[in-house]
């Protein structure tokens, strides 16, 4: 199923993110929603983002069909007939929008989700096509990726919840959400670059060099990401101190499971050559808790709150990767090569 429409590509990254802050919003809210409203909520959320992740996926490769030709790229529209193309896009947009009609929305909502839409096609179409316009390139893809989609997140399952979000902290979700995504991008065009160069596709990559990239990466995003999250931490220890107490355990637990690595790793990581450093802080440290305890943390004062939601604790745990079955999986590794040995 997550190879339907590019899926794999967002479902463990993306939507774990956004369903981290659902949860942390939903344990401060006054009244948790029923579980039944939550689930209900869930699903219909979880096909909207299938739909709107989908038309950008297809709006994209559409564009970008001849590059990823000769490129030997994956395309979800290829050479496919026209007549298949236009009902796959139908289908998404339906997919996309329909939802709506059921889940909680208000102006902003509706405004963020028009602009998500009309972003996707920004950024690959002829003559605007802001992805070869140098840093509005990733900064378009940060908002659409991280950015609008954070956003939405927080603000429907505030309203589901009923829970007031105040407009500072939806602009720190927005700034931290959208460093993260242009990181993310950007480590993303480092990988790509040889090949976008052979196609001829001006990412800002291939326009400023890899070493420029990792340049700003290494001194303005990632301090930048790391603080504005750290802010975040914070500011959810009004409702609840288990993500921020997650995250003091998590660093020194990263640096022990990766102690047999060269000791610079754990002494100071700053005299690593630049694109290791990035590896390890960026990847290896900061986006598995994003992606994998950052979650689970969000549903422990959910469950604290009502006992009920131990369903969608089980039911996140089945859905997505998470820290239980990485910490299973290490473990698993561990004992395999103490046998061997």
């Amino acid at each position: 199923m997550k190879r339907f429409l590019k899926i794999h590509r967002w479902w463990d990254y993306q939507l774990t993110i956004m369903l981290a802050l659902a949860y942390q919003i939903m344990a401060g809210a006054s009244s948790v929603p029923r579980l039944s409203s939550w689930l209900t909520a869930f699903v219909l959320f979880v096909l909207a983002c299938v739909g709107i992740a989908g038309f950008g996926h297809l709006v994209n490769d559409y564009f970008d069909r001849a590059a990823d030709r000769l490129s030997g790229a994956p395309n979800l529209v290829g050479d496919r007939a026209a007549g298949s193309l236009v009902a796959k896009t139908l289908a998404v947009v339906a997919l996309a929008w329909i939802p709506w009609l059921w889940l909680p929305t208000d102006s902003v909502i509706l405004s963020l989700l028009v602009l998500e839409f009309v972003l996707f096609v920004m950024y690959s179409m002829p003559v605007v096509r802001l992805k070869e316009r140098g840093l509005l390139g990733p900064v378009t893809d940060s908002l659409y990726s991280y950015t609008v989609s954070t956003s939405v997140a927080t603000l429907v399952f505030a309203k589901l919840a009923q829970f007031h979000v105040p407009v500072w902290f939806s602009l720190l979700i927005a700034a931290w959400s959208f460093l993260l995504g242009l990181r993310q991008i950007l480590a993303h065009q480092i990988l790509d670059a040889s090949r976008d160069a052979h196609t001829g596709l001006r990412t800002f990559v291939t326009i400023h060099g890899w070493r420029q990239t990792l340049l700003l990466l290494d001194r303005v995003i990632f301090p930048g990401e790391l603080g504005l999250f750290l802010l975040v931490l914070c500011s959810l220890a009004l409702i609840s101190a288990s993500a921020w107490v997650g995250f003091m355990l998590y660093v020194p637990a990263v640096l022990f499971v990766n102690r047999t690595r060269d000791i610079r790793f754990v002494v100071n990581p700053w005299q690593l050559p630049r694109i290791d450093r990035l590896i390890f802080l960026n990847n290896t440290m900061l986006f598995r808790f994003y992606t994998v305890w950052f979650p689970l943390l969000g549903l422990i004062p959910l469950v604290q709150r009502d006992p009920a939601y131990l369903t969608v604790a089980v039911l996140h745990l089945v859905l997505f990767n998470n820290g239980l079955k990485s910490m299973i999986r290490w473990c698993h590794d561990k004992l395999r090569e103490m046998a061997v040995a």
